[in-house]
């Protein structure tokens, strides 16, 4: 299990509306994200920042301390009172304090913000914890600012490749699907991708073959492949590599495994005309 703490400057509140928010905070000790409240001023002392929008004081504070020139905020900053404030620089959260919809925008703001998605488990066939409405509130978002670097996701099981889109959208890459080699074989005759992330066993034609079919091409054997696959064997890594794949992730994949294959790739930019 991957657990964080986010630590939480709170400033500009009541003491009730205080108790109350350390009360809810201390519910989160056993989910995966767990906050704690500070009221410290010192820099570095939190990642995110809550502050009473009717407090004048505070924001008077955030604007001079917390804010750039253009006042944006320099961290993630959210904003408590009885309206919502119409910035998108910033988080709303309306009075009264629920429990709920507490947790839920700071989860919703860990994962735009610091991409933080402990329920995604790419390979797990299970339900995942993580709602679909707080899916929809994060990528329309990420996906607007995504960068030119397209990735080609190819695997006949859709939670996958749907677990697989997140977490590359989430890094600001475009992502394409494939549910089969077959289909892998005319996106890859069409575009140019940064990555391709392949799975081993599939109806039909299976990953290998299409690495080598990749590697064999002299417009794209510099294309980097991810063997994706439940099996962990050492003769399967072996036929990958005869294959000419450039990685290799066994799922259901860890974070930390998936975090140093795409690094390499973060910077890589590629063109998305047509091959001619």
């Amino acid at each position: 299990m991957h657990k964080k703490t986010f630590t939480v400057g709170i400033i500009g509140f009541s003491e009730y509306d205080t108790r109350v928010l350390r009360s809810i905070f201390s519910l989160s000790a056993i989910r995966d994200r767990t906050y704690v409240a500070t009221e410290s001023l010192a820099k570095g002392a939190f990642e995110i920042l809550m502050v009473g929008k009717e407090n004048e004081t505070a924001i008077a504070k955030l604007k001079s301390t917390y804010c750039d020139t253009t006042g944006t905020p320099k961290l993630p900053t959210v904003l408590v009172g009885k309206n919502r404030l119409a910035d998108p620089r910033y988080y709303n959260l309306t009075l009264p304090l629920r429990g709920i919809r507490v947790l839920s925008k700071l989860d919703q703001l860990t994962i735009k913000e610091f991409n933080f998605i402990p329920e995604l488990v790419i390979g797990r066939e299970d339900k995942q914890q993580l709602s679909e409405e707080m899916l929809n509130k994060v990528l329309p978002a990420q996906n607007a600012d995504a960068r030119e670097i397209r990735m080609l996701v190819v695997d006949d099981s859709e939670p996958v490749r749907k677990q697989l889109e997140i977490q590359l959208n989430m890094l600001g890459m475009r992502t394409e699907l494939a549910e089969s080699a077959e289909r892998a074989m005319e996106l890859i005759k069409e575009r140019r991708y940064a990555c391709i992330f392949l799975d081993v066993v599939m109806p039909g034609a299976d990953g290998y073959s299409v690495c080598k079919a990749v590697k064999r091409d002299s417009r794209l054997k510099q294309t980097p492949v991810v063997m994706l696959t439940s099996k962990s064997s050492p003769f399967d890594r072996v036929k990958g590599k005869l294959a000419g794949c450039n990685a290799y992730l066994t799922k259901p994949v860890e974070r930390e495994a998936f975090a140093k294959v795409i690094k390499p790739y973060l910077n890589r930019s590629v063109a998305t005309t047509k091959i001619i």
